[in-house]
């Protein structure tokens, strides 16, 4: 009986216990590298809602607010973006729980058959849990491709 429960107990607490990115964070304009975009087109603040399943994304851009909930098991949700584009995103854990890779497929807005470019977001957390940083890596069609480095301040 205490072989099997020590045994147990040892499996445990090799369980990778995933991250939590529940929160408020503002972007720091001065961390984040994000080549020659103007950091309007950049979400200034997101306020995160996360479950085991579930991950609410509320990002704030100007005065724009998208919220996009997703599943955390990578199911793809469809939607329509504020700016006419189809957006087919999904959100999956790293092997070690530690990072979300977001993955999101967006149309030409005149139709909603044909790619225009793929955005593929890594999230991570400091070791303390306040600073968020995402990296953004942009797959144009038809443009040169880029990647942004995105550091936000939990509040």
């Amino acid at each position: 009986m205490i072989p099997a429960l020590i045994v147990m107990l040892s499996m445990l607490s090799m369980a990778k216990a995933q991250e939590n990115f529940s929160g408020i964070y503002t972007l720091d304009a001065n961390k984040t590298q994000h080549i020659d975009a103007p950091l309007e087109i950049i979400a200034s603040k997101l306020k995160i809602s996360q479950t085991n399943t579930t991950i609410i994304i509320q990002r704030t851009t100007g005065e724009r607010v998208i919220t996009d909930t997703l599943s955390l098991d990578g199911m793809q949700k469809t939607s329509i973006t504020p700016t006419g584009r189809t957006k087919v995103a999904g959100i999956t854990w790293s092997a070690d729980k530690k990072q979300l890779i977001e993955v999101a497929k967006n149309s030409t807005r005149e139709d909603a058959n044909t790619p225009d470019y793929t955005i593929k977001e890594t999230w991570s957390l400091s070791v303390d849990g306040k600073t968020l940083t995402i990296v953004q890596f942009w797959d144009w069609e038809s443009r040169p491709d880029y990647t942004f480095s995105l550091v936000y301040n939990k509040q």
